[in-house]
């Protein structure tokens, strides 16, 4: 398995992924998960693909023969107080149903943490519904803190989540 920056000809097969994750999600939860909530992923996926200077990176997971997932991971500078704090967040990250439960999911973590050592961001966050029993256990796996009630719950009480922080070591 290799991680590897995805490229602006990725952003099809990444969108497809997204979009069947939503749609797992929604089944679930259609409160929670909106239709109008398909553009807003739509237009992070080109930014984070097609613009990586802007801050925003994809990144895929690859066996021998194809994509098993990606990461997409953005900086929060709205949650830095100090310039010399800066802070990161996993916005997105999915492993094929049937390329689960194989690490990939924490290869993409780990490959998460990194790039977020790499820029001496001091914090890596990640929001998960709470309905995601998977994205939960992958997190405490990987040593995030848990426990903490997401804020999106204010705007979107039927999103409930809860916050995952890594305290990062430089």
């Amino acid at each position: 398995m290799r991680i590897a920056p995805a490229t602006a000809e990725h952003l099809p097969l990444v969108l497809d992924l997204a979009s069947a994750t939503l749609k797992a999600h929604r089944a679930r939860n259609p409160r929670a998960f909106p239709h109008s909530k398909d553009s807003d992923l739509i237009g992070l996926h080109k930014v984070a693909i097609g613009f990586p200077a802007e801050g925003q990176w994809t990144f895929l997971a690859w066996s021998n023969v194809k994509v098993e997932g990606y990461v997409t991971i953005k900086p929060l500078k709205y949650l830095t107080i100090n310039p010399k704090n800066i802070s990161g967040m996993i916005y997105d990250i999915c492993v094929l149903p049937e390329a689960r439960a194989n690490g990939i999911g924490q290869l993409l973590v780990d490959h998460a943490l990194a790039h977020a050592r790499e820029r001496n961001w001091k914090i890596l966050v990640a929001v998960v519904w709470d309905g995601n029993d998977a994205s939960h256990r992958l997190f405490k796996k990987a040593d995030f803190e848990s426990g903490r009630r997401s804020m999106f719950g204010r705007f979107f009480p039927k999103f409930r989540s809860t916050v995952y922080i890594h305290q990062l070591k430089t």
